[in-house]
């Protein structure tokens, strides 16, 4: 497509998908898919700074402090005692590591020491709260260029949990990560599925622009980090109704039928719990994807 480049391998061979008006700033954001590298991503790629503003109602949790962990941090956990991965006296670093949920998440199981454990986070309200939970080795800035020069070291585990999709320049933020790996280190990312059954119908807002940019899927994973891939598998969010009303307003908006009609609906929304239950663990919802440095550790 003329005059837009892929932001992660530059190349043109682009297809638009759609159109969007994006619902927290009222423009125009077109969704596009690289054929080279297969990521896809909204443009015009400009960022806009949406969290302290708490107009994504999720952050006004993040700025009290949240006591459930959500589903990628528990995931994250899950695989790395599956595969005996010990972050005990490890020195970590989480890039977006909001309001510290996930330290928390990671201290009740392995032994990590405040001193080890390193965050870069642009919300200012919810760097407050990572205080609040013990850490102090926090950079208040979007990572970049200027905040990687105030990192010291390297590192054995740089965490990356709900980040990617955030970014307008993958290609240089993935290069400035790799190079603050220790050899043998590894990177942890955790990113939404963009082939996650029902994305038409359930494409939440947090998804779009400008709060998430790009959207993946395995296949870029595979084809941009063959040498580095150490393991890679999409994960299930248990998916969940806490509100029969309006679960049920909502299929009477998929199946377009009157929202008077919700209430005929409500017996059927156990069944369809079921069913999207168990689809989402055929296909879930999340990714996670580690990669290990070595000798062929992608640049």
């Amino acid at each position: 497509m003329k005059n837009v480049n892929c932001p992660f391998c530059g190349s043109k061979t682009i297809k638009e998908i759609k159109a969007i008006i994006s619902p927290f700033n009222q423009k125009k954001y077109k969704l596009m898919n690289c054929f080279e590298c297969e990521l896809q991503f909204f443009t015009p790629l400009i960022f806009e700074n949406v969290y302290e503003s708490e107009t994504i109602k999720e952050y006004a949790n993040f700025h009290k402090g949240r006591i459930i962990f959500p589903p990628w941090t528990k995931e994250t956990i899950r695989v790395l005692r599956n595969l005996s991965i010990n972050l005990n006296d490890k020195k970590i670093l989480e890039i977006g590591g909001g309001d510290g949920i996930n330290y928390t998440a990671l201290n009740e199981i392995y032994s990590i020491e405040t001193k080890n454990y390193y965050v870069v986070e642009l919300d200012s309200k919810s760097v407050e709260q990572c205080k609040a939970r013990g850490l102090t080795n926090i950079i208040n800035s979007a990572f970049g260029p200027k905040t990687v020069s105030k990192i010291n070291g390297k590192f054995d585990v740089v965490l990356l949990l709900e980040v990617l999709e955030h970014q307008i320049n993958p290609k240089e933020f993935i290069k400035l990560v790799f190079n603050l790996v220790a050899q043998n280190g590894i990177v942890v990312i955790t990113v939404p599925n963009r082939e996650r059954f029902f994305i038409n119908y359930d494409e939440f807002q947090g998804d779009l622009p400008p709060h998430h940019f790009l959207r993946f899927n395995k296949t870029f994973f595979r084809k941009n980090f063959a040498s580095s891939l150490y393991y890679l598998k999409d994960f299930s969010h248990q998916f969940k109704i806490k509100n029969f009303r309006e679960a049920a307003l909502k299929l009477t908006s998929i199946f377009k039928v009157n929202r008077k009609g919700w209430v005929l609906f409500v017996p059927f929304i156990p069944i369809i719990k079921l069913v999207m239950g168990i689809m989402a663990k055929i296909k879930g919802e999340g990714i996670i994807v580690i990669l290990k440095k070595n000798d062929h550790f992608q640049k």
